[in-house]
């Protein structure tokens, strides 16, 4: 576990990744990490001014960026050049409307070639998760009525084709090894947001729901962390996989268990603490940065270290601090210090990288979109701890 040093207090190193997401790294995906014909976002960046153009597109790296840029629209994020947030945001609906839908609006395809065809028509939870944030958040911009009809009918529709007998949904409607808590924990945040965002408290009963699940199944009460891998029954997957821990999810969970906390008034704090301790204390390398896996027991299955646990733990250390836990602040601001030293300052031509080997080297060297996604949420965390 690191120590927190003294590497500027939370305010100081917020409002530096505030403003660096806002300016460097959100100029650089509206110049070049969207197609100006289509308006669809691509999945990375491989510079300050190219995008891989020939990557399968996910959808829900589409749905993702339209909460990006939603986001943008409310903390008043400004372009490059002549245009405005809204009319991005407009292309990029547009586009998922025409393509990312299956023929007959029930529900949303997995994935598109580059030209803009389908490529998977399969159905996924993880992918119809973040359609609801997009749309909360969609909402919230824009004040589009739309949004929260189309939030409706796509919950409808993982209620009608996706329950899992056996408690909350399947990972698709193709074949699959195991089912995992990372949909559900993302099906959560889009019933969090859509509450938030509307003040309807059939969100929040069904967030509700999914709590449970992660009382129940999720959380493994003997390791106090997340586990990633079950099977039909939701018990632990066989062999090393139903003890595979990721620890950004940990973290990421204990932001969600507190954003619920303040919503609904149930009680966190022992999942969120016991969570945050040992995300810190198993998962955390020396180097300051998140493994990208381990097992229940800490022991380090994947050295490697991907950007996207670093927003987590950042959003994990400010959720805790406004609970009253005096590290978390600390743990925070040394986090968006050592995002900057090792995923934006060793980045070689892109406005940040995706992945780091063992010994922290760039493995990885791309932008990946979905990790504005990540550095978004931890945004909006960090604007409202300014406040």
């Amino acid at each position: 576990m690191i120590v927190p040093g003294s590497d500027g207090d939370l305010r100081t190193q917020g409002r530096r990744l505030v403003d660096w997401l806002s300016g460097d790294a959100f100029s650089a995906w509206i110049r070049a990490g969207f197609d100006a014909g289509s308006g669809n976002s691509y999945e990375r960046l491989l510079s300050l001014d190219t995008a891989d153009t020939r990557a399968t597109l996910r959808t829900r790296t589409q749905a993702r960026q339209l909460f990006v840029l939603s986001v943008a629209q409310v903390l008043r994020w400004s372009l490059p050049r002549s245009s405005t947030v809204a009319a991005r945001a407009d292309a990029l609906n547009t586009f998922i409307d025409r393509h990312c839908r299956q023929e007959n609006d029930d529900g949303y395809v997995r994935s598109l070639a580059p030209d803009s065809s389908v490529q998977d028509k399969g159905h996924d939870l993880y992918d119809h998760a973040c359609f609801l944030l997009a749309d909360a958040w969609r909402y919230r911009a824009f004040g589009v009525d739309s949004a929260i009809e189309s939030a409706q009918r796509n919950l409808l529709f993982l209620d009608t084709h996706l329950a899992h007998p056996d408690g909350g949904w399947r990972e698709g409607d193709y074949p699959h090894a195991h089912r995992r808590q990372n949909p559900h924990m993302h099906l959560f945040e889009g019933l969090l947001a859509l509450y938030e965002t509307t003040g309807d408290d059939d969100w929040l009963a069904r967030a509700g729901e999914v709590f449970t699940l992660f009382t129940e199944h999720f959380f493994d009460a003997d390791s106090g962390v997340v586990l990633e891998f079950f099977d039909d029954a939701l018990r632990p997957a066989p062999g090393d996989a139903g003890s595979t821990v990721e620890p950004g999810h940990g973290m990421e969970w204990v932001w969600l268990l507190r954003w619920y906390e303040r919503l609904s008034g149930t009680s966190t704090a022992a999942y969120a603490d016991a969570l945050f301790t040992n995300g810190l204390a198993r998962g955390q390398s020396d180097s300051g940065l998140l493994f990208d896996e381990i097992g229940a027991d800490g022991t380090v299955r994947a050295g490697t270290k991907r950007l996207w646990h670093m927003p987590e733990l950042i959003k994990a250390g400010i959720v805790q601090a406004r609970a009253g836990r005096g590290e978390g602040e600390r743990v925070a601001a040394r986090a968006i210090e050592d995002f900057f030293t090792h995923f934006v300052a060793a980045a070689p031509r892109a406005p940040y990288c995706d992945q780091l080997d063992a010994n922290d080297a760039v493995i990885d060297a791309s932008a990946a979109a979905s990790s504005m996604y990540h550095l978004t949420t931890a945004a909006l965390e960090i604007v409202d701890y300014l406040q």
